[in-house]
């Protein structure tokens, strides 16, 4: 039998252990709290070293273009939102440091013990977070993919997967390997794991050995020799440079280092451009910012810098200090030395196997300096200063190119002694003024490049014409000093006839100043590459210059101001040569130059037509032309004379401008059509053209056109005619762009809008009699409840100043215009309404639940809008969820941004998340706006609603007249705070505010956990009369994170920073800095009248300034300060 007294013992032993477990374990909380809190600023530490491969990683990866796993992403998103909660706790801590207990100077061990299980409870996140940063799987995954290994039961699977391990997960060195090692026998593949494994060098600084092996395995693997000189030549330039395909193909030409020995520049670069692909294909090159360029990635770099010292007795040295030291470069072979501090170069310098110099340093060179140099073949010096030419720069025999980039030089006479081999010449942008006629002594130049030479003044008459052998001319685009160009020449001068004895020119750039100099006959036969200017050099915008190495483009700027005459439209064939008969064709045939014709400019030029009929069907390869502001063209197509064509052949030879991608007509007023139709000529009238013509029509086709801009065509009542007959035309339009175009009622006819379903762009503006976008024909009747979805791609749509618009789409009959359309945006990101003043609906209340529109939106601005009441109606705000910026701005109607339908009783407390992803909200000059968001009954606004802004960090609120409270909670003739407790902002980085009718930015009930303002970094306000403060004290904790305060014209100001009401008790506080914004920076406060002080404590209406403020971080030259009445700015330390 049981003793009563027995089991109350164990019941209460029971009791007592639990409790002591429990008290102890909350003891311990309290205890180890600093101990907690560090292990948790560790942990963070530990886990954002290992972030930051994994960042580089991903970054390597985007410059590939590869897609990011989903894990990995998620991953260092979760990565992110830790930190910042780290980061906020962290805050907290500071604060609660600072906080004593009760009226004691005792620690507040209420809020240490909740800090400290909270950094516990962090810790163990950051912990899981440290250990599931592996991505292996990834790796293989990323390896898979390059060497196409699909069945794992492949007898190479495993291998494969041992070489991946060996990668370390670096996505440089998989990506090479598997490049390498894709379709390799087994033998090839366990030689490769046998160097992975045994990492041969490991003494490599800076270098994981594992990662050099695998790097060496992709370059031990390129079978050809052209590609690994070509691959090693890159390491020569500098870090992250983005390396000129070009150059590339000059160093292979002067070192003689392609196996096909290519006779010409031209086939030298072609043969390049295949080798750079190969090793693109090979992942140790990658795509530069065009197809002229090439980059190489920092640890390729290294390790082909390692390569070709170990191979070649290349020395690299890119940022040092000092010349190398003696010892450690004589034997080179070549040497690539950069640095902007070396300003002493040694007297001589010997090294005798050296073939390639290639130095950048602010230095001046000896006159012995190349003595040791003989067998030099390339040199390159960029912004050195080499006045004189040293002497011994003339015995360098072997020399072939000789590049001096941006040098002082002066006379450069002495260059005619490098007669027998110098091949290529560059001194692009040096300081010459004349060319030396000795320079007509280097009659075995290839190329000659005097590019950016903006000092260039002469070229002597024969200088030219005796460089046979040129087959590249780069000319200033300054310089057009020809001969003929002034009355009374007391020099010779250079003429445009010299260059017609250049036979073998395939490249040149050039500026023909007038169009008296061009020679009837001159004729650039054989250009494969070249830009021309005839004309003004100079544009609003400074000289114009070519876009990359491979341009074939011809422009024409103000041509022909000099007299009244019209320019003959046959100009094109005067510079790049008249058709000649062709037996195989049967017909005239272009010349090559003509023919590779890619850019045609033409502006400010009087001229009636540009092309005649014949010219424009010989535009074989035209990609872009540019017309603008040529008042006289009455057409782009001149049909007349001899090329007068019948009705019949306009069918069958229609024009076809089958490479154009961009066409661009700007300010042609006088433009009645790109080719027009013609009034038959009758007894008594002559040829004229036919009235009211659309811009295109059957004559002519734009199969591969992707881009058309047409501003300031006010004859052009259509676009696009009914009788387009080129079934092809404008099906890959991608952007289409109509600006001030007076006399157009509407873009797309119906005709025409199943051809576009490939536009991505679309804007209309200032379009003054635009009533509709897209017009329709009579819709059939049993089709009203179908969708019309005419620009399935549509990503950007921009209106703006079309006053008479009526809406974007519409049916017509009999003149008249149905607007009951529906239509979808299944791809549409930007949405951009400005100065529309009829709408007074954006979205239509019909649209249909399964439609996908407008769900992918993450831009929309809205502004002059006079009739519009609301941005966003309540069965519209799920659909944009995705929107990340949000502007409205001059709508004089506008009450309130989002509008939603009567909500139930038992919603009321719940946080309605309207734009989830929006991070910057901008709302200017909208006159009687009453607050952000409300429901809406009986045309009563109730703005009683709870609102989460969880990722907006941009908010400006400028000029609302009527805005007293961001979202209003009770009568609207109330004063109330800017923010209450009903709008959250837990991410807000920077906010402005001016001119808005508050006396108060935040409200004292707002919720303590609520992390509203917490990262806030900049806080402007300006012109806010009622405004009396700008941080109240329960807000001040908060704004720990301020960088930048600026506060202007606020005439009732008194104070920055008022607080509470001090006890007597805590008098000895008195004396102890208070350190508002610990991150300050700058500070500005101007127009301010009635400011007594920075900082005050506020007790019946009195301000207190005792109170000394600390600024940490802010110096006296970040401070701008300009306030007439300020007594107390001594409190400030």
């Amino acid at each position: 039998m049981c003793n009563p007294q027995i089991v109350l013992d164990k019941i209460v032993e029971k009791i007592v252990e639990k409790v002591i477990q429990s008290v102890g374990r909350h003891l311990g909380y309290l205890f180890h709290y600093k101990r907690n809190v560090k292990n948790l600023e560790d942990q963070m530490d530990k886990l954002q070293k290992l972030r930051k491969p994994i960042e580089r990683k991903i970054d390597e990866a985007k410059t590939r273009g590869e897609v990011i796993e989903d894990t990995v992403l998620g991953w260092l998103n979760e990565v992110d939102g830790l930190r910042q909660g780290v980061e906020t706790f962290k805050n907290e801590k500071i604060v609660k440091e600072n906080v004593q207990c009760f009226k004691f100077s005792c620690p507040d061990f209420i809020s240490r013990y909740r800090l400290s299980k909270e950094a516990e409870k962090k810790m163990g996140d950051v912990k899981s977070l440290s250990e599931n940063s592996s991505f292996e799987q990834e790796a293989w995954n990323l390896f898979e993919e390059k060497i196409n290994i699909v069945d794992s039961h492949d007898p190479l699977h495993e291998i494969a997967k041992a070489v991946c391990r060996e990668c370390r997960g670096l996505p440089v060195a998989i990506l090479a390997v598997g490049a390498a090692l894709k379709g390799k026998s087994m033998y090839a593949w366990k030689s490769s794991l046998d160097k992975l494994e045994k990492s041969m060098l490991n003494n490599i600084e800076g270098i994981d050995p594992k990662l050099f092996t695998s790097l060496r395995l992709s370059y031990d693997y390129l079978q050809s020799t052209d590609a690994k000189s070509c691959f090693l030549l890159c390491c020569l330039f500098a870090e992250d440079s983005q390396v000129p395909i070009e150059e590339l193909a000059r160093h292979c030409m002067a070192r003689r280092l392609l196996g096909q020995n290519p006779d010409t520049l031209e086939l030298a670069r072609d043969i390049v451009c295949s080798v750079v692909n190969t090793l693109k294909t090979s992942c140790l090159l990658l795509d530069g910012k065009n197809d002229d360029f090439v980059k190489m990635h920092d640890i390729i770099r290294d390790v082909a810098i390692l390569i070709a010292k170990e191979e070649k007795g290349y020395l690299v040295k890119h940022g040092v200090q000092e010349w190398p030291e003696t010892g450690t470069y004589e034997k080179c072979s070549a040497i690539s030395l950069r640095s902007e501090t070396i300003h002493e170069l040694p007297d001589e310098l010997v090294c005798p196997k050296l073939h390639t110099l290639m130095l950048e340093c602010s230095s001046n060179i000896l006159d012995k300096f190349f003595r040791g140099t003989e067998k030099l073949m390339v040199l390159e010096l960029n912004g050195v200063t080499v006045l004189p030419l040293p002497s011994s720069l003339g015995k360098l025999t072997e020399l072939r190119m000789l590049c001096l980039n941006e040098c002082m030089l002066g006379d450069i006479a002495i260059l005619k002694d490098l007669k027998n081999k110098l091949e290529v010449l560059i001194l692009r942008g040096s300081d010459i003024k004349a060319l030396p006629r000795e320079l007509g002594e280097l009659t075995r130049l290839r190329l000659l490049d005097l590019g950016d030479c903006e000092e260039l003044e002469v070229i002597p008459n024969g200088v030219i014409s005796k460089l046979h052998r040129l087959e590249e001319l780069h000319f200033p685009v300054s310089f057009g000093n020809w001969k003929g160009t002034t009355a009374n020449e007391e020099i010779s001068k250079v003429s445009l006839e010299e260059l017609m004895s250049l036979t073998r020119l395939s490249t040149i750039d050039i500026c023909i100043p007038f169009l008296r100099l061009l020679p009837e006959d001159l004729g650039f036969l054989n250009l494969s590459r070249f830009f021309i200017i005839v004309g003004d050099p100079e544009s609003d915008d400074g000289y114009l210059e070519r876009e990359g190495f491979s341009s074939k483009s011809v422009v024409m700027n103000r041509v022909n101001y000099e007299n009244e005459g019209l320019i003959d439209f046959s100009i094109l064939e005067r510079l790049l040569g008249k058709p000649k008969w062709s037996i195989e064709r049967g017909g005239l045939c272009p010349s090559r130059s003509f023919s590779n014709l890619t850019e045609l400019v033409i502006r400010d030029c009087k001229l009636k037509y540009l092309f005649s009929p014949s010219c424009a069907r010989r535009l074989l390869q035209l990609q872009r032309l540019e017309i603008r502001n040529c008042w006289t063209m009455k057409a782009v197509i001149g049909n007349f004379g001899n090329e007068e064509e019948k009705d019949e052949e306009i069918v069958t030879n229609v024009i076809s401008f089958g490479q154009l991608t961009t066409l661009e007509l700007f300010r042609l007023p006088r433009l009645i059509s790109f080719y027009p139709r013609i009034k038959k000529a009758t007894a008594t009238e002559s040829h004229s053209f036919s009235p009211a013509q659309s811009l295109f029509n059957e004559k002519v086709a734009f199969p591969a056109l992707e881009e058309l801009d047409i501003s300031s065509l006010p004859n052009i009542t259509k676009i696009w005619d009914k009788n387009l007959l080129p079934t092809k035309s404008f099906c890959v339009l991608r952007s289409l762009n109509v600006w001030d175009c007076e006399k157009l009622m509407n873009v797309v006819p119906s005709h025409v809008f199943a051809r576009l379903r490939n536009i991505e762009t679309l804007e209309v503006r200032y379009c003054s009699k635009m009533e509709v976008i897209v017009v329709l024909e009579k819709r059939e009747e049993e089709a009203t409840n179908r969708d019309i979805i005419p620009f399935p791609e549509l990503r950007t749509l921009e209106l703006e100043r079309l006053e008479n618009l009526k809406a974007v789409w519409a049916y017509k009959s009999e003149d008249q215009l149905d607007f009951n359309v529906q239509v979808a945006f299944p791809a549409l990101e930007i949405l951009d309404i400005n100065s529309v003043p009829n709408i007074t609906e954006i979205w239509d209340k019909n649209l249909l639940p399964t439609d996908q529109s407008f769900r992918l939106l993450r831009s929309l601005e809205v502004g002059y809008c006079e009739e519009l009441m609301n941005v966003v109606p309540s069965h519209v705000f799920p659909r944009l969820r995705n929107v990340e910026t949000l502007r409205v701005y001059n709508c004089s109607k506008m009450e309130v941004i989002v509008v939603l339908e009567k909500r139930d009783k038992e919603a009321t407390n719940k946080d309605i998340i309207l734009f989830p992803e929006l991070r910057s909200l901008a709302l200017y000059k909208l006159e009687n706006l009453k607050g952000f968001c409300a429901y809406k009954s009986e045309d009563q606004l109730d703005f009683n609603v709870q609102v989460v802004f969880p990722k907006l960090t941009i908010l400006r609120l400028w000029d609302l007249e009527r805005l007293s409270s961001f979202n209003n909670t009770s009568n609207l003739t109330e004063t109330r705070p800017l923010f209450n407790h009903q709008v959250a902002f837990p991410a807000l980085d920077e906010l402005s505010i001016s001119k808005v009718n508050i006396t108060e930015i935040w409200d004292k009930n707002l919720l303590p956990t609520d992390q509203s303002f917490r990262l806030l970094r900049s806080l402007t306000v300006s012109n806010c009369e009622k405004l009396m403060n700008v941080v109240p004290s329960h807000v001040l904790p908060r704004l720990r994170n301020v960088e930048t305060l600026k506060v202007y014209y606020c005439s009732k100001m008194e104070v920055m920073v008022v607080l509470e009401k001090r006890e007597e008790e805590t008098q000895e506080a008195t004396n102890k800095d208070i350190i508002p914004f610990p991150e300050l920076r700058k500070l500005e406060l101007q127009g301010l009248e009635n400011l007594k002080g920075f900082c005050a404590y506020k007790s019946e209406d009195q301000l207190d300034f005792n109170v000394q403020v600390v600024f940490p971080k802010l110096r006296m030259g970040d401070i701008v300060v300009d306030w007439p009445s300020l007594k107390n700015f001594d409190q400030v330390v």
